[in-house]
């Protein structure tokens, strides 16, 4: 299966919005919406979701809040 892939660059990975552990609520619930919205999109054209992102302690935590959330998006790790 073929994915849609979107790409996270985090240039100040500690005040990236992307780090969800080290944000309040609100910010949270915006890249949970985000990845809800793509999912549903993707699927619709028999698509997975893949997140590419530069910074390993945000792949780590997407990761996590992602599984949380049962959203079923793969983040992986790009380097820059």
């Amino acid at each position: 299966m073929d994915a849609l892939q979107d790409g996270k660059m985090v240039l100040q990975p500690s005040n990236s919005m992307y780090r969800v552990y080290d944000k309040p609520e609100f910010l949270r619930q915006k890249v949970l919406d985000e990845a809800i919205r793509q999912t549903q999109a993707a699927n619709a054209k028999g698509l997975k979701v893949e997140w590419l992102v530069s910074d390993q302690t945000t792949v780590k935590q997407l990761t996590q809040f992602f599984t949380e959330k049962n959203v079923n998006v793969l983040v992986k790790y790009l380097a820059e």
